[in-house]
């Protein structure tokens, strides 16, 4: 299969979940996130879109537990991290994607989307590279993907340029020491 293929069908996994299904998923991921961030900051953290795992819950957890959090910003070809102090503070980006106008700050983990993921940590975004070449330049980011285990592929294609993400969080794997992680 091609990405653009793989791409179609798990866009298409992600909106076949029903919404009990989804809540319940999402409350358990982001419980797990959260403990897994637990010591880092500043975060970059995406703003759901679509049918993405909704990360709001979880910016507003971090921003209770007076987390640095930051949340994408795209300028050109490249993705920078901007300072969000409050979920309404969100102004409408490029691709529809909420954003911040807050300044750009260096991050020590980041919360990455994907459409798919292996357990090994590849991921096949929306085919843009800017999370690639984010990663590239602050290469110490740690890097956690929530996602639902239907977004979980047994392989995916990965080109050179394609930087995989450490830790990947399904609702049935949740953390480190769970044998299916």
């Amino acid at each position: 299969m091609t990405k653009e293929s793989l791409r179609r069908t798990y866009r298409q996994r992600r909106r076949d979940l029903t919404p009990v299904e989804r809540q319940l998923a999402e409350a358990r991921i982001t419980q797990a996130t959260l403990a897994a961030l637990q010591g880092r900051g500043p975060v970059l953290i995406y703003v759901a879109v679509r049918a993405e795992f909704n990360t709001r819950p979880l910016i507003r957890a971090l921003l209770e537990a007076s987390v640095e959090v930051a949340v994408p910003r795209i300028e050109g070809e490249h993705l920078r991290a901007a300072r969000l102090h409050d979920l309404a503070e969100l102004v409408p980006g490029p691709f529809g994607v909420p954003t911040s106008t807050g300044p750009q700050v260096r991050v020590d983990a980041c919360v990455t989307p994907g459409l798919a993921f292996t357990r090994q940590g590849v991921r096949l975004g929306q085919g843009g590279g800017y999370y690639d070449r984010f990663f590239s330049v602050n290469p110490l980011a740690w890097r956690i993907a929530p996602a639902f285990e239907i977004q979980i592929a047994p392989s995916l294609p990965a080109e050179d340029h394609d930087v995989p993400v450490h830790r990947v969080l399904t609702e049935i794997s949740l953390g480190p020491d769970d044998p299916t992680a």
